[in-house]
C-alpha cells in the first residue's frame, strides 16, 4: 500500500472512532439533562455556538498570514466561550483556569493580528 493510500485509510479510521466517541458522549449528556442539552439558549450550546461562529476567511494565498489570521479567529472563539463560561461556571478551579486561558488567548491573539499585519 503507498504512503498515500495508507495516510487517508488511517485518517477515516480516526474520523470514524472520533465520531463515535463524540456521539456516545453526547448521548451520554442527552441522557442526563435532555432539556439543558437541548435548548438552544443553554450555556453549553452557546459555547458550541461561539466556536463555530468562527469567521470564513477567504485565503490569500500567504501562509503565514492566512494562519495568523486564523489562528487569530480561533482564539476570539475561545474566548467567547470563557466569556458564556465565566457568566455561568461554577467550578472554582475550572473558573481560575478560564480566567487564565482568557488573559493567554487574548495575549496571543494580539500578537497573530500583529504578525498578520506586518505581512501586509
Amino acid at each position: 500500500m503507498n504512503k498515500k493510500l495508507a495516510v487517508i485509510a488511517i485518517a477515516v479510521l480516526i474520523g470514524a472512532c472520533t465520531d463515535k466517541n463524540v456521539q456516545n458522549k453526547s448521548d451520554a449528556v442527552s441522557d442526563q439533562k435532555p432539556s439543558e442539552a437541548m435548548s438552544d439558549h443553554s450555556p453549553s450550546m452557546q459555547m458550541h455556538k461561539a466556536m463555530m461562529s468562527m469567521g470564513k476567511m477567504e485565503m490569500t494565498g500567504d501562509v503565514d498570514r492566512d494562519f495568523a489570521i486564523m489562528m487569530a479567529d480561533h482564539h476570539m472563539g475561545a474566548i467567547k466561550m470563557v466569556d458564556i463560561y465565566l457568566q455561568h461556571g461554577k467550578n472554582a478551579p475550572l473558573v481560575a483556569m478560564a480566567k487564565g486561558m482568557k488573559a493567554a488567548q487574548t495575549k496571543e491573539r494580539a500578537e497573530l493580528l500583529k504578525h498578520a499585519q506586518m505581512k501586509q
